[in-house]
């Protein structure tokens, strides 16, 4: 089924008003980890009392320790903001960006 622009704009906006409503978005300055290890990855959730739920990272770049400590947790799921599509949105529980995410979603969303 193909959309157009502005339905698939409009789905995005919605469904980050939800999120936002919902409490369910959180900023973070930046995911970092001096080695790939799974534990690392696993403290920092948490710290942010994230532990046991479903999660998706919108990230400016995805760094590559990150990427190897998180790629075998099963409710987490690292994405590119740019490559974000509603069903990514919706389909978590809490949404993480980093803050050159947040301007990059928010420039996306302008330009569409």
């Amino acid at each position: 089924m193909k959309l157009n622009k502005k339905v698939k704009q409009l789905a995005r906006k919605s469904a980050l008003s939800y999120k936002l409503l919902q409490d369910r978005i959180r900023v973070i300055e930046a995911l970092t980890l001096e080695e790939p290890k799974t534990r690392l990855f696993l403290d920092f959730l948490k710290k942010m009392n994230l532990e046991n739920e479903k999660i998706t990272f919108l990230l400016h770049d995805i760094d590559e320790n990150v990427y190897l400590a998180a790629r075998n947790l099963p409710n987490v799921y690292l994405l590119p903001a740019a490559q974000a599509s509603t069903y990514d949105i919706m389909d978590c529980e809490y949404l993480l960006l980093d803050e050159k995410a947040v301007s990059l979603v928010n420039e996306m969303l302008k330009s569409e």
